[in-house]
Protein backbone atom coordinates (compact mmCIF):
# COMPACT_ATOMS: atom_id res chain seq x y z
CA UNK A 1 0.00 0.00 0.00
CA UNK A 2 1.39 3.61 -1.37
CA UNK A 3 1.38 5.85 1.74
CA UNK A 4 0.33 8.65 -0.68
CA UNK A 5 -2.69 6.94 -1.46
CA UNK A 6 -4.78 9.22 0.88
CA UNK A 7 -5.94 5.64 2.75
CA UNK A 8 -5.63 5.28 6.13
CA UNK A 9 -1.87 4.26 6.85
CA UNK A 10 0.47 3.76 9.42
CA UNK A 11 3.77 5.78 10.25
CA UNK A 12 5.23 2.45 10.01
CA UNK A 13 3.58 1.21 6.88
CA UNK A 14 4.66 4.75 5.39
CA UNK A 15 8.31 4.02 6.45
CA UNK A 16 8.59 0.65 5.17
CA UNK A 17 6.93 1.06 1.73
CA UNK A 18 9.04 4.45 0.28
CA UNK A 19 12.30 2.36 2.37
CA UNK A 20 11.12 -0.30 -0.49
CA UNK A 21 11.09 2.00 -3.08
CA UNK A 22 14.93 3.35 -2.63
CA UNK A 23 16.05 -0.10 -2.08
CA UNK A 24 14.38 -1.34 -5.13
CA UNK A 25 16.27 1.91 -7.13
CA UNK A 26 19.16 0.39 -5.05
CA UNK A 27 19.62 -2.92 -6.15
CA UNK A 28 18.53 -1.96 -9.94
CA UNK A 29 21.57 -0.03 -9.55
CA UNK A 30 23.87 -2.01 -7.95
CA UNK A 31 23.07 -5.05 -10.58
CA UNK A 32 24.21 -2.63 -13.54
CA UNK A 33 27.22 -2.04 -11.96
CA UNK A 34 29.28 -3.94 -14.37
CA UNK A 35 27.57 -2.69 -17.63
CA UNK A 36 28.64 -0.12 -19.99
CA UNK A 37 26.68 2.36 -17.76
CA UNK A 38 28.85 1.88 -14.99
CA UNK A 39 29.29 5.40 -14.45
CA UNK A 40 25.53 6.21 -14.73
CA UNK A 41 24.52 3.35 -12.48
CA UNK A 42 27.26 4.94 -9.10
CA UNK A 43 25.62 7.95 -10.11
CA UNK A 44 22.16 6.68 -9.04
CA UNK A 45 23.57 4.19 -5.77
CA UNK A 46 24.59 7.67 -4.51
CA UNK A 47 20.98 9.20 -5.36
CA UNK A 48 19.12 6.46 -3.78
CA UNK A 49 22.07 6.85 -0.65
CA UNK A 50 21.01 10.33 -0.33
CA UNK A 51 17.17 9.09 -0.51
CA UNK A 52 17.95 6.38 2.66
CA UNK A 53 19.30 9.45 4.76
CA UNK A 54 16.58 11.73 4.09
CA UNK A 55 13.76 8.95 5.01
CA UNK A 56 16.04 8.15 8.31
CA UNK A 57 16.05 12.27 9.05
CA UNK A 58 12.01 12.12 7.72
CA UNK A 59 10.86 9.60 10.00
CA UNK A 60 13.45 10.29 12.89
CA UNK A 61 11.16 10.83 16.25
CA UNK A 62 9.25 6.94 15.29
CA UNK A 63 12.93 5.13 14.47
CA UNK A 64 15.34 3.69 16.97
CA UNK A 65 17.89 5.56 17.63
CA UNK A 66 20.75 2.70 17.65
CA UNK A 67 19.11 1.24 14.58
CA UNK A 68 19.04 4.69 13.08
CA UNK A 69 22.62 5.94 13.63
CA UNK A 70 23.86 2.55 12.34
CA UNK A 71 22.15 2.82 9.17
CA UNK A 72 23.11 6.51 9.15
CA UNK A 73 26.79 5.00 9.73
CA UNK A 74 26.81 2.84 7.35
CA UNK A 75 25.60 5.14 4.17
CA UNK A 76 28.35 7.79 5.18
CA UNK A 77 31.05 4.84 4.56
CA UNK A 78 29.30 3.65 1.36
CA UNK A 79 28.88 6.90 0.04
CA UNK A 80 32.30 8.15 0.63
CA UNK A 81 33.64 5.14 -1.74
CA UNK A 82 31.16 6.01 -3.69
CA UNK A 83 32.06 9.75 -3.90
CA UNK A 84 35.47 9.24 -4.63
CA UNK A 85 34.93 6.96 -7.73
CA UNK A 86 32.17 9.33 -8.94
CA UNK A 87 34.94 11.94 -9.16
CA UNK A 88 36.85 10.46 -11.37
CA UNK A 89 34.57 8.82 -13.40
CA UNK A 90 33.26 12.88 -14.19
CA UNK A 91 36.84 13.87 -14.22
CA UNK A 92 37.24 11.59 -17.39
CA UNK A 93 34.26 10.84 -18.92
CA UNK A 94 32.94 14.63 -19.09
CA UNK A 95 35.31 17.52 -17.57
CA UNK A 96 38.77 16.17 -19.68
CA UNK A 97 37.38 15.83 -23.24
CA UNK A 98 35.80 19.54 -22.47
CA UNK A 99 38.95 20.85 -21.20
CA UNK A 100 40.96 19.03 -23.80
CA UNK A 101 38.54 20.22 -26.65
CA UNK A 102 38.74 24.15 -25.14
CA UNK A 103 42.40 23.83 -25.40
CA UNK A 104 43.65 21.26 -27.69
CA UNK A 105 47.13 21.95 -27.88
CA UNK A 106 47.39 23.24 -23.94
CA UNK A 107 49.47 19.86 -22.85
CA UNK A 108 49.93 16.34 -23.76
CA UNK A 109 46.46 15.44 -22.85
CA UNK A 110 46.58 11.41 -23.49
CA UNK A 111 49.27 11.52 -20.99
CA UNK A 112 47.09 13.36 -18.38
CA UNK A 113 44.32 10.99 -18.98
CA UNK A 114 46.30 8.24 -18.53
CA UNK A 115 47.06 9.42 -15.17
CA UNK A 116 43.72 10.21 -14.19
CA UNK A 117 42.57 6.30 -15.22
CA UNK A 118 45.46 5.50 -12.91
CA UNK A 119 43.47 7.26 -10.26
CA UNK A 120 40.09 6.03 -11.11
CA UNK A 121 41.35 2.42 -11.44
CA UNK A 122 42.59 2.79 -7.36
CA UNK A 123 39.41 4.52 -6.56
CA UNK A 124 37.44 1.88 -7.79
CA UNK A 125 39.30 -0.48 -6.11
CA UNK A 126 38.69 0.61 -2.95
CA UNK A 127 34.89 0.40 -3.99
CA UNK A 128 35.44 -2.64 -5.05
CA UNK A 129 36.92 -3.82 -1.05
CA UNK A 130 33.95 -2.07 0.42
CA UNK A 131 31.74 -3.92 -1.20
CA UNK A 132 33.11 -7.16 -0.41
CA UNK A 133 33.57 -6.53 3.27
CA UNK A 134 31.06 -7.92 5.78
CA UNK A 135 29.87 -4.40 6.84
CA UNK A 136 28.26 -3.65 3.37
CA UNK A 137 26.67 -7.21 3.84
CA UNK A 138 25.08 -6.46 7.02
CA UNK A 139 24.01 -3.04 6.09
CA UNK A 140 22.29 -5.03 3.13
CA UNK A 141 20.63 -7.01 5.64
CA UNK A 142 19.20 -4.79 7.85
CA UNK A 143 17.72 -2.59 5.67
CA UNK A 144 16.05 -5.44 3.53
CA UNK A 145 14.79 -7.24 7.30
CA UNK A 146 13.22 -3.54 8.19
CA UNK A 147 11.18 -3.71 5.00
CA UNK A 148 10.02 -7.75 4.97
CA UNK A 149 8.60 -7.01 8.65
CA UNK A 150 11.47 -9.24 9.84
CA UNK A 151 13.09 -6.54 12.10
CA UNK A 152 11.07 -3.35 14.36
CA UNK A 153 13.13 -0.50 13.39
CA UNK A 154 10.98 1.50 15.73
CA UNK A 155 11.05 2.75 19.25
CA UNK A 156 8.35 1.21 21.54
CA UNK A 157 7.12 4.40 22.53
CA UNK A 158 5.97 4.93 19.31
CA UNK A 159 4.32 2.05 19.14
CA UNK A 160 0.77 3.11 20.16
CA UNK A 161 0.63 5.74 17.25
CA UNK A 162 2.15 3.49 14.50
CA UNK A 163 -1.35 2.32 13.30
CA UNK A 164 -3.18 6.16 14.26
CA UNK A 165 -3.61 8.63 11.16
CA UNK A 166 -1.28 10.24 9.76
CA UNK A 167 -1.21 14.31 11.06
CA UNK A 168 1.59 14.19 13.00
CA UNK A 169 3.53 12.78 10.12
CA UNK A 170 1.78 15.60 8.37
CA UNK A 171 2.74 17.96 10.83
CA UNK A 172 6.40 16.83 10.93
CA UNK A 173 6.68 17.13 7.16
CA UNK A 174 4.65 20.46 6.55
CA UNK A 175 7.46 21.82 8.94
CA UNK A 176 10.78 20.39 7.43
CA UNK A 177 9.85 21.28 3.80
CA UNK A 178 9.31 24.73 5.28
CA UNK A 179 12.36 24.78 7.33
CA UNK A 180 14.42 23.32 4.71
CA UNK A 181 13.18 25.83 1.99
CA UNK A 182 13.89 28.68 4.01
CA UNK A 183 17.60 27.67 4.76
CA UNK A 184 18.21 28.27 1.26
CA UNK A 185 17.85 31.93 1.89
CA UNK A 186 19.24 34.86 1.85
CA UNK A 187 22.31 33.38 0.56
CA UNK A 188 20.61 31.95 -2.45
CA UNK A 189 19.72 35.74 -3.47
CA UNK A 190 23.54 36.41 -3.86
CA UNK A 191 24.95 32.95 -4.73
CA UNK A 192 27.39 34.10 -7.10
CA UNK A 193 29.53 35.89 -4.42
CA UNK A 194 29.21 33.07 -1.79
CA UNK A 195 33.09 31.88 -0.26
CA UNK A 196 33.58 27.97 -1.73
CA UNK A 197 32.06 26.56 2.04
CA UNK A 198 29.11 28.58 1.67
CA UNK A 199 28.45 27.03 -1.86
CA UNK A 200 29.08 23.28 -0.81
CA UNK A 201 26.49 24.06 2.03
CA UNK A 202 23.85 25.87 -0.36
CA UNK A 203 24.49 22.46 -2.24
CA UNK A 204 23.84 20.55 0.62
CA UNK A 205 20.71 22.24 1.38
CA UNK A 206 19.46 22.24 -2.01
CA UNK A 207 19.90 18.61 -2.16
CA UNK A 208 17.87 18.40 1.14
CA UNK A 209 15.01 19.94 0.25
CA UNK A 210 15.12 18.34 -3.49
CA UNK A 211 15.04 14.76 -1.78
CA UNK A 212 12.65 15.67 1.18
CA UNK A 213 9.68 17.10 -1.15
CA UNK A 214 10.44 14.22 -3.71
CA UNK A 215 9.25 11.86 -1.06
CA UNK A 216 6.72 13.80 -0.10
CA UNK A 217 5.49 14.47 -3.86
CA UNK A 218 1.95 13.04 -3.62
CA UNK A 219 1.57 15.07 -1.06
CA UNK A 220 2.39 18.69 -2.16
CA UNK A 221 0.03 20.90 -3.92
CA UNK A 222 -0.60 19.62 -7.46
CA UNK A 223 -0.95 23.52 -8.82
CA UNK A 224 2.78 24.24 -8.37
CA UNK A 225 4.48 20.70 -9.25
CA UNK A 226 5.95 21.97 -12.31
CA UNK A 227 7.44 25.21 -11.37
CA UNK A 228 8.99 24.05 -7.83
CA UNK A 229 10.55 20.89 -9.48
CA UNK A 230 11.84 22.36 -12.37
CA UNK A 231 13.70 24.80 -10.69
CA UNK A 232 14.69 23.34 -7.88
CA UNK A 233 16.26 20.53 -10.36
CA UNK A 234 17.96 23.06 -12.13
CA UNK A 235 19.44 24.77 -9.30
CA UNK A 236 21.31 21.00 -8.32
CA UNK A 237 21.96 20.76 -11.84
CA UNK A 238 23.87 23.75 -11.72
CA UNK A 239 25.25 23.31 -8.39
CA UNK A 240 26.36 19.91 -9.30
CA UNK A 241 28.28 21.22 -12.38
CA UNK A 242 29.62 23.61 -9.95
CA UNK A 243 31.01 21.34 -7.64
CA UNK A 244 32.50 19.15 -10.60
CA UNK A 245 34.47 21.82 -11.39
CA UNK A 246 35.91 22.36 -7.98
CA UNK A 247 36.79 18.49 -7.54
CA UNK A 248 38.84 18.86 -11.17
CA UNK A 249 40.94 21.73 -9.97
CA UNK A 250 41.93 19.56 -7.21
CA UNK A 251 42.58 16.48 -8.62
CA UNK A 252 44.22 17.92 -11.61
CA UNK A 253 47.22 18.84 -8.83
CA UNK A 254 48.29 14.93 -9.26
CA UNK A 255 48.13 15.12 -12.76
CA UNK A 256 51.14 15.64 -15.09
CA UNK A 257 50.55 19.29 -16.20
CA UNK A 258 53.53 22.06 -16.42
CA UNK A 259 52.81 25.59 -14.81
CA UNK A 260 51.43 26.92 -17.62
CA UNK A 261 48.90 24.32 -18.47
CA UNK A 262 47.92 23.97 -14.94
CA UNK A 263 47.02 27.64 -14.43
CA UNK A 264 44.85 27.95 -17.73
CA UNK A 265 43.34 24.86 -16.96
CA UNK A 266 42.37 26.14 -13.84
CA UNK A 267 41.32 29.41 -15.13
CA UNK A 268 38.98 27.33 -17.40
CA UNK A 269 37.26 25.58 -14.92
CA UNK A 270 36.91 28.49 -12.95
CA UNK A 271 35.11 30.00 -15.37
CA UNK A 272 32.82 26.91 -15.36
CA UNK A 273 32.26 27.61 -11.65
CA UNK A 274 31.14 31.12 -11.98
CA UNK A 275 28.92 29.80 -15.17
CA UNK A 276 27.50 27.31 -12.50
CA UNK A 277 26.83 29.63 -9.85
CA UNK A 278 24.94 32.16 -11.83
CA UNK A 279 22.56 30.18 -13.21
CA UNK A 280 22.20 28.59 -9.98
CA UNK A 281 21.17 31.78 -8.45
CA UNK A 282 18.75 32.43 -11.44
CA UNK A 283 16.65 28.90 -10.84
CA UNK A 284 16.85 29.81 -6.97
CA UNK A 285 15.19 33.45 -7.53
CA UNK A 286 12.39 31.81 -9.18
CA UNK A 287 11.85 28.71 -6.54
CA UNK A 288 8.56 28.82 -5.31
CA UNK A 289 7.79 28.03 -1.54
CA UNK A 290 6.87 24.20 -1.48
CA UNK A 291 3.28 24.05 -0.38
CA UNK A 292 1.48 20.54 1.05
CA UNK A 293 -1.93 19.74 -0.31
CA UNK A 294 -4.66 21.40 1.83
CA UNK A 295 -8.05 19.50 3.28
CA UNK A 296 -8.79 17.53 6.22
CA UNK A 297 -6.25 15.50 7.99
CA UNK A 298 -6.62 12.26 7.96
Amino acid sequence: MSPHDGARTSIAANFRYQLDQVASHWQASSARQAGLDAAESLHQLRVALRRMRTLLTLFRPWLKRGWRHRLRSDISWISSALGAARDYDVLIGVTLPALAAAHPHLTDWPAVLGAARAGQHAAHGRLARARSRQRYARFHRRMQRCIDGASNPFRSRARSMLDRRRSRFLDRARRLLREYYRALYPAAEHATQLSADACHRLRLRVKRLRYTSEALTPLLAKAQHASFFTHLSACQDALGQRNDAAVAQRLLEDLPLDAPARAQAQQWLQRKIAQAMRAAEDALKQLPEPRMRSGKRR
